[in-house]
This record gives C-alpha cells, structure tokens and sequence, in this order.
C-alpha cells in the first residue's frame, strides 16, 4: 500500500466516485504468490523481479507478517512486493500519514464499499462490466440475458482473451496447511468480501442483471 492510494484525499474531491474491485481472499493470495514467482515481477520488495529464487506458496505464506494494527505503508515483505496480510480491508482503511501507518479497521472498509459508486467482484467479470456499464446509463446489446456467453466475452474481453477466472494461480492445488494459512491471514478480508457480494448482489438485482451471475456451488 502506497501512500498514493490514501482514498480518503480522493473523497474530498467532488468530481471523484469511487470504482472498487474485490476479488474471493484466498484466489487473491494465491494469485499474488503466483506473481511473484513470475521473473520481473512483483517480488523482491520496491524494485521487483529480484532473483530471488522459487518459494512455494507453504514456505511464502509463512513469511508473511501477521500483525493487525500498525501496518507500514511500504509493505515490503520477504519474497514478494505486497503484504497480503488483510490486504484488501487494509487498502480500505484509514491512513494515518503522521506515523504513515495503516491501522486496520473493517467497520471504516465496509464504508467504502457501501459509500462506492461501484462495485466489482473478479468472480463475476461478465456481470461486473455490464452493471458498471449500467451505472454509466449506457445500454450495451452484449449485456442481454438472451445473449449466448461466446458473443458476450467477444465484446467484454476489450481485446484480452484472459479473464479474472483464467488466472496465473488457478493450477495450485493447496494443501490444507496452505488454506489454514491462508484463511488466517484474510479473516477480514473473508468477512468484507462477503459484504462486498451482499452490495454486488443487490446492485445485480437492481439492474435486471442476475442472469449474468455465475452459478456457485
């Protein structure tokens, strides 16, 4: 988290609305830890792309610092850029930029999403571009329900045949200590992306849009 992304200075300005993309925790961390196994990319601290060798993801999670309050704005860790400790509900919280620390609060995050313009869930591309499209009072015939799913990702893809659901962690299969692991480092994060799909789901049903959702099991 940088301090470039201290939301509460872009509320102040009027002419802002606030855009927000949540993504399912443990998808996100494994994702992230993809990432950084990638040669120039997101891991080695500040400079990425460091050599720093292979880790797999039991070895990564357990160097990833697990502390609630108090968390530094350059959240550089060990093997990788991004601190993945609550990472979402720490983006949405406040910043204290005297000590230039962010003290994790789910209440403030939970705000946010409530308080957004919009509100997107990876899971869900299809349905999330089109209910943003929507919020913009745009009418796009790629978004009707009659619509075969090859037709719809033709115009949704924007000229990328990748989607949140083809992502670079999708072939790791975790073991149980990984989702433990995992599932201590994102309690928050579990619980605030609950919330976001409770105010995604609405805004869908809102729209005429909850034929686009994905069917979850």
């Amino acid at each position: 988290i940088d301090r470039a992304m201290d939301i509460s200075k872009l509320e102040r300005d009027n002419r802002l609305r606030l855009v927000l993309q949540v993504m399912d925790p443990e998808s996100a961390v494994v994702e992230m830890h993809a990432q950084c196994q990638e040669k120039g990319g997101t891991r080695g601290g500040r400079g990425g792309g460091k050599q720093s060798g292979k880790v797999s993801i039991d070895q990564w999670l357990q160097d990833v610092p697990k502390k609630l309050t108090g968390v530094s704005t350059s959240m550089d860790v060990k093997h990788c850029f991004h601190n993945m400790f609550n990472l979402m509900t720490a983006r949405l919280s406040p910043l204290d930029r005297m000590s230039d620390t962010i003290n994790i609060d789910l209440d403030a995050a939970k705000q946010r999403i409530d308080g957004a313009f919009h509100v997107s869930v990876s899971e869900e591309y299809h349905a999330s571009v089109c209910l943003f499209l929507s919020r913009l009072g745009k009418v796009e015939p790629a978004c009707r329900c009659d619509v075969t799913p090859a037709e719809r990702e033709a115009f949704l893809a924007f000229g990328s045949s990748k989607t949140a659901l083809d992502n670079q962690g999708s072939g790791i299969e975790l073991t149980q200590l990984s989702k433990s692991q995992i599932a201590q480092i994102t309690q928050l994060d579990t619980q605030l992306y609950a919330h976001a799909r409770t105010r995604f789901g609405a805004d869908i049903k809102d729209a005429g849009l909850e034929c686009l959702l994905m069917k979850r099991h």
